[in-house]
């Protein structure tokens, strides 16, 4: 690349990079929290890919300046060797300084920029879900997310006291999230009307799933119901039992202070042969959820 490309290419890049990396997260009204979530995801992808572009432009810069310095020791050999008009060498010499030194403390600025860049940024970890999980569980279930019912970090999730029933009562169409303590995400969706009786209840096109799995399962997947009457049960608040999917339970979720007592017992979904697809492992072994959401599908 030429000499006056690098610093045309620099110089359009310098204009815009600081407002681009300025760019700020604002809340918008009436914004659910996973719409949000997307939004705030995109955001930092669109930093991260600035991030990038930053360093490809740094190294252009370098480059240049690589160049430039070059020639400038070119002329400072021609001054010292006795070159008959000196002052064409020193007026040279005077310009390569002017450009490189400005273009030197740019690259220190966005290599700290860079830098800062890098350093974990504040994302919207209170959200579970990326972009790409949200728009699968979409378009597993054929409806949009909608509100968050419940989330296990804010709400009481505890023997006698559990707003867990209180949040999901008479609502349909919910979608379960667990991410437990190994890092594995998975959960169940329930397409029928959660009742008043604390008992099975039938939900034909129900599903559970994998969102992630340390490598056990290639992507996301989901499996359908095969005991169609067994799809979800709701567990009274004076349960130790939070709630369950399948009749030996697939999923079961003990309460807040016994959550360690958690575990997957394959049985009333269809798993292909698939082993230990949802937690790791299955029964008697345990998993201990590390948060809880359920999402409302619209």
């Amino acid at each position: 690349m030429k000499i006056e490309e690098i610093m045309k290419s620099a110089k359009e890049y310098n204009e815009n990079y600081e407002k681009m990396l300025q760019e700020e997260i604002v809340d918008v009204s009436n914004e659910n929290t996973i719409a949000r979530s997307k939004r705030i995801e995109d955001v930092h992808s669109r930093k991260d890919e600035l991030t990038r572009k930053n360093e490809v432009v740094i190294k252009q810069i370098e480059e240049g300046i690589e160049i430039l310095n070059q020639m400038k020791e070119i002329y400072e050999k021609m001054n010292f060797n006795g070159y008959e008009d000196k002052q064409i060498p020193k007026e040279q010499i005077t310009v390569f300084n002017e450009v490189i030194e400005p273009e030197e403390k740019r690259v220190n600025e966005m290599t700290c920029l860079t830098i800062k860049e890098e350093v974990p940024k504040e994302t919207n970890e209170k959200d579970l879900l990326s972009s790409r999980q949200i728009e699968q569980i979409e378009e597993w279930t054929k409806r949009r997310v909608g509100n968050i019912l419940f989330d296990s970090n804010t709400d009481d999730w505890n023997v006698n006291t559990s707003v867990f029933g209180e949040k999901i009562m008479n609502k349909e169409y919910l979608i379960i999230v667990i991410e437990d303590t190994e890092g594995n995400k998975f959960g169940g969706y329930i397409n029928s009307k959660i009742g008043q009786d604390y008992d099975f209840i039938t939900t034909i096109n129900s599903f559970i799933f994998s969102l992630e799995s340390n490598g056990r399962i290639k992507g996301m997947k989901k499996f359908d119901i095969k005991c169609a009457q067994y799809g979800f049960r709701l567990f009274e608040q004076s349960s130790d039992w939070l709630f369950a999917f399948g009749s030996e339970s697939d999923i079961r979720v003990w309460k807040s202070k016994n959550k360690i007592l958690s575990y997957c017992k394959q049985s009333s979904f269809g798993y292909e042969d698939m082993r230990n697809v949802l937690c790791g492992n299955e029964f008697p072994k345990r998993f201990t959820p590390q948060r809880i959401i359920v999402i409302e599908m619209n």
